[in-house]
């Protein structure tokens, strides 16, 4: 019957919707506390005020948990362990893809923190990275 069929955008962000709600009620999110004091000392430094698992909860934008958000300013930050990079240190491609659609989506300001670098970096819609700390 789905032979050839493709689900809709907005099919496949129910779908994650309702991962999202079943891990939830199991009790399986886990955030590491290296982010959380991240996100916190980035919201002092650039007068932010970003919302994540210790703060308030981590947001939900186009069915995906966001790991900080500022709704005030649409600014969206990600916190990326080594394991969200290939070996050869480009970000994988469901991560690009997973940007893509919140920033198309919400139209906010995206920022990544690269664990491993030390970086910031804020991302536009056509995903070329400028850092900026």
């Amino acid at each position: 019957m789905w032979y050839g069929r493709k689900h809709t955008e907005k099919t496949k962000e129910l779908k994650r919707n309702i991962a999202l709600d079943n891990l939830k009620n199991l009790g399986k999110f886990g955030v590491g506390k290296n982010a959380c004091d991240y996100l916190d000392k980035l919201s002092l430094k650039m007068g932010w005020n970003l919302q994540h698992a210790k703060n308030g909860g981590e947001v939900r934008l186009c069915g995906y948990l966001v790991d900080g958000y500022d709704k005030k300013l649409n600014i969206v930050v990600e916190y990326d362990e080594p394991f969200h990079y290939t070996s050869d240190g480009n970000l994988k491609q469901k991560d690009v893809d997973r940007m893509n659609r919140i920033i198309h989506n919400v139209g906010c300001i995206f920022y990544r923190y690269n664990e491993r670098t030390k970086q910031l970096s804020e991302y536009k819609a056509d995903f070329n990275s400028n850092t900026i700390i």
